[in-house]
């Protein structure tokens, strides 16, 4: 009985902030982009092509170390 009085609780409270941070969050991003992008724009972009680069260099030694393995146990047997 405490479940179904507790949703529709949360689906009337849920309606009311929307529209009282929307108006309020909207001006922030506004003034937030003309700042940031030449920044954020730069320094994103490095960080995933780095991220990548270390997802790709362990996903190499690993297939490679894998490799190596399956050879030299193939060897040793």
């Amino acid at each position: 009985e405490v479940s179904p009085d507790s949703a529709p609780a949360f689906v009337t409270e849920i309606p009311a902030p929307p529209p009282q941070e929307s108006p309020g969050a909207v001006p922030v991003p506004d003034d937030r982009p003309a700042q940031l992008p030449p920044s954020s724009f730069g320094f994103l972009p490095m960080m995933i092509v780095v991220l990548g680069l270390l997802c790709a260099f362990v996903l190499l030694a690993l297939v490679v170390g894998v490799f190596l393995l399956r050879r030299s146990r193939g060897k040793v047997s």
